[in-house]
């Protein structure tokens, strides 16, 4: 092949690779799971109450990449299929066993899993969420994730 031949074909090639590359860059595989729970906390937001657990259900189960240890990454993969009265006791009790041991500070929740009433579990939640989320992810994140959280 010439050297006109062969600068044509890299030029082309060149090209070829640069019309191609407008699009955009895929997220750090970090930044990932934290957008895709960000935009089901903001879906969420947005749907009409039904009565159920379904918006806790689609939020537990679009941010179960954001949290880094197995047990309570695969609670929350799993939330559609957990029995809804106990939704979210087996959330906090799964991830708080997982991740409490290594959480400083530690939430006040971690030393009374077992003591914790009913009416207890939300606040306890979101502590321990909060210092999980702390635990996972930088400042920035944990920031998007507080900000995006639904409250009811």
């Amino acid at each position: 092949m010439s050297r006109l031949a062969r600068a044509l074909v890299l030029s082309s090639v060149s090209a070829l690779v640069a019309c191609g590359s407008h699009e955009r860059a895929p997220e750090p595989a970090s930044q990932a799971p934290v957008d895709h729970c960000v935009e089901a906390m903001q879906a969420a937001r947005a749907a009409p109450a039904n009565g159920t657990n379904a918006r806790a259900v689609s939020i537990a189960v679009a941010c179960a990449d954001v949290y880094r240890l197995p047990a309570c990454r695969d609670v929350h993969a799993r939330a559609a299929t957990l029995p809804i009265e106990s939704f979210a006791a087996t959330l906090l009790q799964t991830c708080a066993q997982a991740y409490c041991p290594e959480l400083a500070p530690r939430p006040a929740a971690c030393g009374r899993l077992a003591e914790l009433r009913v009416y207890e579990m939300p606040a306890a939640w979101l502590e321990v969420r909060e210092a999980i989320w702390r635990h996972d992810r930088s400042d920035a994140e944990v920031d998007r994730l507080l900000r995006a959280t639904p409250r009811y």
